[in-house]
């Protein structure tokens, strides 16, 4: 985040925010309102998967935010750190 000076408190820099929400794919109940848990395995809903990671990466976000039980912290940060290693277009 850009620091401002005291005569600047009043400018604010532009900045673009996509927020993406999906439903607890786990479905343990957790959700106010109750899904049909659909296959994201299945051949359509590979083709929708890979048609959002598309436009995910071409917005180029600058950060990413995941929720996520602390008890998984392990498992998230290694699939990152391999999913870092590939050279994904």
């Amino acid at each position: 985040m850009k620091s401002v000076s005291n005569k600047d408190q009043n400018s604010f820099e532009k900045v673009n925010i996509l927020l993406l929400s999906t439903y607890h794919f786990a479905n343990p109940g957790r959700d106010l309102i109750k899904h049909n848990v659909k296959d994201v395995m299945d051949q359509e809903s590979q083709k929708y998967l890979d048609l959002l990671a598309k436009k995910i990466s071409k917005f180029n976000p600058s950060s990413v935010l995941l929720e996520y039980e602390a008890k998984s912290d392990e498992k998230v940060n290694s699939n990152y750190l391999a999913y870092k290693k590939i050279n994904i277009v």
